[in-house]
């Protein structure tokens, strides 16, 4: 009798991941991601979470491997939600919440330095915002950004969903500081044209805009928003080219792409 017990517990757990797992991506959208990455390397990580009130269980991917003790999810209410880990996914049980919920935790992993340089190393499941640490001079980028802009002496770069890899290295400590005008320059130059280069990068592609993108902008300026496969289906167009369309578009600053579980909404700016 024990043994069928135990059985079937075992077939319900098994069930229980499979539906998990099966958990519809949609069932979720991150309305906000940040990464702030400290002096000594570490990275505190914050996400905004909009979710179907209806789900139970959601799977959020992470970014880097979390310190466990630092995982820390807060209801709208301020109360802390109970979660557990598979791999590099939290599964949160968000069963009788209301939207929105708020993940935060600290993770070493996405750093490492080699004598004054540090590299930063990202696998981005979703549009995020890093802020590098205070004095850091980015010497390396494996990409454009989808903006960057210095802020309180902290160079800000949005990032699109994808591998990214970043180089820099401190350049201003707050103790004993005083201005230099040099060495100012020295950080402000590259970073000056670094924006010159992203929007000459952009104005090229405005001007030699192909058809399929004119056609997916006067969708768009009719509706304002819409889902990829929407404007596959309305302009009877190929998926690839829609994706290459959407791609070229978004690289130009004429719309933007929000990625909502397995759906791509594009927005026109």
């Amino acid at each position: 009798m024990k043994k069928v017990q135990n059985g079937l517990k075992g077939s319900l757990k098994i069930l229980f991941l499979l539906l998990l797992f099966i958990n519809p991506a949609e069932a979720y959208k991150v309305s906000e991601a940040t990464i702030n990455v400290n002096l000594d390397g570490s990275s505190y990580i914050f996400i905004n979470l909009n979710f179907n009130e209806t789900e139970g269980l959601i799977i959020l991917p992470l970014i880097g491997e979390p310190e466990i003790f630092s995982i820390k999810i807060y209801s709208y209410n301020g109360s802390l939600i109970p979660f557990s880990l598979s791999k590099r996914n939290l599964l949160i049980n968000l069963l009788g919440e209301k939207s929105p919920v708020k993940v935060e935790y600290i993770t070493y992993s996405l750093t490492k330095k080699n004598g004054r340089i540090w590299n930063l190393t990202l696998n981005l499941p979703f549009l995020t915002l890093v802020q590098l640490p205070e004095g850091a001079l980015l010497i390396g980028i494996n990409g454009i950004p989808e903006d960057i802009y210095v802020k309180d002496n902290r160079i800000n770069l949005l990032l699109s969903p994808k591998a990214w890899a970043l180089s820099y290295f401190i350049t201003l400590r707050r103790e004993n500081f005083s201005f230099n005008p040099l060495l100012f320059l020295f950080i402000l130059i590259p970073i000056i044209f670094l924006i010159f280069f992203l929007r000459r990068r952009r104005r090229k592609i405005v001007y030699s805009l192909r058809p399929d993108d004119e056609r997916i902008l006067q969708y768009l300026r009719e509706r304002g928003e819409a889902y990829e496969g929407d404007i596959v289906k309305d302009l009877n167009l190929p998926k690839s080219s829609v994706w290459r369309a959407v791609r070229r578009l978004s690289e130009a600053n004429l719309v933007k792409i929000e990625v909502e579980g397995r759906r791509v909404k594009v927005k026109l700016k």
